[in-house]
């Protein structure tokens, strides 16, 4: 095709600002290099304000995937969970997970956002620090138009958030939607004790309480509360939030020093229906919303950039309807599954009928190594 100072031409075009986005653009160069790719990020992200320090706990399967793509090394990244304390608020069942009875040598890592950008190697693709403005699709080809007059004509289109593509192709794909009504409150939390590289779940009547180690004395916390509630929690200061966190938690850790980039957000489910529409495919937080209560929201996008690499490789033409088509029907499962999982979850941990037996569950758990043994399939998933 011919190109001239203003019409650009790319096998495959990265649309979206988040981390998502940077990962894909890095896989992409790792495993496809032959691929002329270009990433086009919303003006509003022409410069880096500030640090994101948004913390996400990375699944053992993550940082396999992440290590087979090339985008990490071996070398420790972030801080490394060992236990999982698991309870129930009020009743005497827990479990405590560790690596080594699973036989790995950790459950997974908690970092920021910004310190698994910076391991990333910068990518080559060309960059266009704009917005899309308009999406022509026809049977071999899409061709975009950006705000500053210029022409990109691609093979496909992989989008990973709602902050570029223009609102009629938005419109073209629909979602499944649930809302929690809760909400939750994340902030980092400096105790005076050390964690020993311990994450704990809580479950309470409320919705569940999850802290997860990012250093020695630091931990992440992500509290579900319901929605009723946020505006009494929204408006307390520093030392009453302290004070109640305390509570909730305990003195496991000692006393609570401080609360640092205290955030408030509410709870829903947003799932995409099909993962594609001709020659655009969807992943990341565009196609995938889900409840905290697991971490899993993060990890999910690493498993749809991981599809998208192993099918893409596989196909000369990245855009035909045989690969997207392939990648939905992996996701769509891996999205199932997870869903099925965490709301699994909500829905045993908040029915009061089943305290007794939840407990006497959790309990039992600890005894038999081979429940322990049979989480190897969740923790370290075979096709990774």
């Amino acid at each position: 095709m011919m190109q001239s100072n203003n019409v650009h031409n790319f096998d495959i075009v990265i649309t979206g600002c988040g981390p998502a986005s940077q990962v894909l653009a890095s896989a992409l160069e790792n495993a496809l290099p032959e691929k002329k790719v270009a990433w086009i990020r919303d003006q509003s992200d022409l410069k880096e304000k500030k640090v994101d320090s948004r913390k996400l706990a990375l699944s053992y399967s993550s940082l396999s995937i992440l290590k087979k793509l090339k985008l990490i090394s071996d070398k420790k990244i972030g801080y490394y969970i060992k236990k999982i304390n698991v309870s129930d608020e009020g009743h005497f069942g827990k479990v405590f997970l560790h690596a080594s009875k699973i036989g790995v040598p950790y459950l997974g890592t908690v970092l920021s956002f910004h310190e698994l950008l910076q391991s990333l190697k910068k990518e080559k693709c060309c960059i266009y620090k704009d917005t899309v403005c308009e999406i022509n699709q026809n049977e071999e080809e899409i061709k975009i138009s950006l705000t500053n007059n210029q022409k990109i004509i691609t093979k496909l289109i992989i989008n990973t958030d709602r902050t570029t593509l223009p609102l009629s192709t938005m419109q073209k794909f629909k979602f499944n939607t649930k809302i929690f009504k809760q909400f939750a409150i994340t902030a980092d939390i400096i105790f005076e004790s050390n964690n020993g590289n311990e994450a704990f779940e809580r479950f309470t009547e409320e919705g569940p309480f999850a802290l997860l180690p990012f250093s020695d004395n630091a931990m992440n916390m992500v509290w579900c509360l319901d929605e009723r509630e946020k505006k009494v929690y929204s408006s307390l200061n520093d030392g009453e939030l302290i004070s109640l966190i305390q509570n909730k938690f305990g003195w496991k850790l000692g006393k609570i020093c401080s609360v640092n980039n205290i955030a408030f957000y509410d709870l829903k489910r947003e799932t995409i229906k099909n993962f594609f529409s001709h020659r655009i495919l969807n992943i990341g937080s565009f196609a995938n919303k889900m409840h905290p209560v697991a971490g899993q929201g993060f990890n999910l996008t690493i498993r749809d950039i991981y599809t998208v690499i192993k099918t893409l490789a596989q196909n000369e033409d990245p855009g035909s309807w045989s690969s997207l088509n392939s990648i939905n029907k992996n996701r769509k499962i891996d999205q199932q599954n997870i869903i099925w999982f965490t709301e699994g979850l909500i829905h045993l941990f908040s029915n009061k009928e089943l305290s007794f037996f939840r407990s006497l569950g959790l309990s039992t758990f600890n005894h038999f190594n081979f429940l322990q043994q049979s989480l190897k399939k969740f923790i370290i998933k075979d096709e990774y």
